[in-house]
C-alpha cells in the first residue's frame, strides 16, 4: 500500500531513526530485573546486572551486549570518572 502525504506535513520518521530512550531496567545477560549493586563500567558506560554471575558472561563480549541494549533504545548511565 502506498503512503500518502498531506501537503505541508513531514513524513513519519522510520522506526530505525526514533529517538525514544529508555533507562536500563533489565540485565543484558539474563533478562531479569537489575540490582544496582552488580555492575561493570565499560568504555565510560555503567552496565547493571541482576546478580554476581552475569558480569563474567558480559565480559566475554561486552560490545555485543551494549549494542543489543542500544539497539533497543536503552541509554546506559555514564560511569563515574576515576579519581586520579
Amino acid at each position: 500500500m502506498e503512503r500518502m502525504e498531506m501537503p505541508g506535513t513531514q513524513p513519519a520518521a522510520p522506526a530505525e531513526g526514533k529517538t525514544d530512550t529508555k533507562e536500563q531496567t533489565m540485565c543484558p545477560v539474563s533478562g531479569d530485573k537489575i540490582d544496582k549493586s552488580f555492575f561493570v563500567d565499560y568504555k565510560g558506560k555503567r552496565v547493571y546486572f541482576c546478580c554476581a554471575m552475569c558480569p563474567p558472561k558480559f565480559n566475554e563480549d561486552p560490545d555485543k551486549y551494549i549494542k543489543m541494549m542500544e539497539d533497543k533504545g536503552i541509554v546506559l548511565e555514564k560511569a563515574p570518572a576515576a579519581n586520579p
